[in-house]
């Protein structure tokens, strides 16, 4: 089941709906094992189903409090139902008493430092980052799927100014993930490290790269992905803005989740805001307020609808 199904690594050899019916069919074989609940769980948050995901995760976490599966489940249903505070305070309390015996500790740190982005909180990200997310603390495809694609979105969101600290993290990346990935879910943390670097002709080498890939992800979503960052980086926001409109549907191709897969998203209010699209803007941020409150958005949308007023 572990090498079948996608889960924290997203490495399964199975898409999301081929996984959550293979998960579901073997109930009656697993029934309330722990490790079960907790695939199931994650399942269930997958499918919106927050409250089925979160009873899931409480009665796994009861049998077995350090059940990894059930852990990452909970940590999806905070960010997606906004309770940022609430996710925060358990993921700290989680990783001080069961993280250092998690094969994938820093994801969690990802997620507590995803709050803290949420809750307009940039001293806590930066702190976390160091603490946490360091090349140090960091190994293998984490170190680009959790520490680099933090510190994106912390640039794109105004929560880290200055030269980001990549020093040891690009050298520590698995081979080939910045230039010829061995999967659109690599590719698309691959160009954001590139992005993070300012490496403007190793977002075209992975561009030209994934053009002619046999996997649609990669020339339908990996290649424009690239066009759009290396526009970022040149300050050609419309352009950015209109190569990223058109991804959001497609990321699903990509696999990941929604939390991690957001990074596009708020790649694209970046844009929008730089470049002066300031309605644009104030939509796409009323539309996330709708689905998942947080502070972060708040702010920005109260700084773009005063933009907007100014302009009238």
């Amino acid at each position: 089941m572990s090498a079948a199904v996608p889960t924290i690594s997203f490495n399964g050899v199975t898409g999301a709906e081929e996984a959550w019916a293979l998960i579901e069919g073997l109930s009656g074989t697993y029934g309330a094992d722990w490790w079960y609940l907790g695939q199931l769980a994650f399942v269930r948050q997958e499918q919106e189903r927050w409250q089925e995901a979160e009873a899931l995760a409480a009665q796994a976490l009861t049998a077995r409090p350090s059940a990894g599966h059930a852990v990452h489940a909970r940590s999806h249903v905070f960010y997606e139902t906004g309770e940022h505070r609430a996710g925060l305070a358990w993921l700290d309390d989680w990783i001080r008493r069961y993280g250092a015996d998690s094969g994938h500790c820093a994801h969690f740190s990802w997620h507590a430092a995803l709050h803290e982005l949420m809750l307009d909180d940039r001293r806590a990200v930066r702190r976390r980052f160091h603490r946490e997310l360091g090349a140090r603390e960091v190994s293998g495809g984490r170190v680009l799927v959790d520490s680099v694609s933090m510190l994106w979105r912390a640039r794109v969101t105004g929560g880290w100014g200055g030269e980001p600290p990549l020093t040891g993290l690009l050298e520590a990346a698995p081979a080939h993930w910045l230039d010829a990935p061995p999967t659109s879910f690599a590719a698309l943390h691959g160009a954001l490290a590139l992005a993070t670097a300012g490496d403007l002709d190793g977002l075209e080498r992975l561009r030209a790269h994934a053009v002619t890939h046999h996997q649609e992800a990669f020339p339908l979503v990996i290649a424009p992905l690239c066009e759009a960052l290396a526009a970022v980086l040149r300050e050609s926001w419309q352009e950015a803005a209109l190569r990223l409109w058109p991804l959001l549907p497609e990321l699903g191709r990509v696999g990941g989740s929604r939390a991690q897969l957001g990074v596009v998203e708020e790649t694209l209010l970046h844009a929008l805001i730089e470049g002066g699209e300031h309605d644009r803007a104030a939509d796409l941020l009323a539309a996330r307020l709708d689905r998942r409150p947080a502070p972060l958005d708040r702010r920005r949308l109260t700084a773009v609808n005063g933009l907007r007023a100014a302009r009238v």
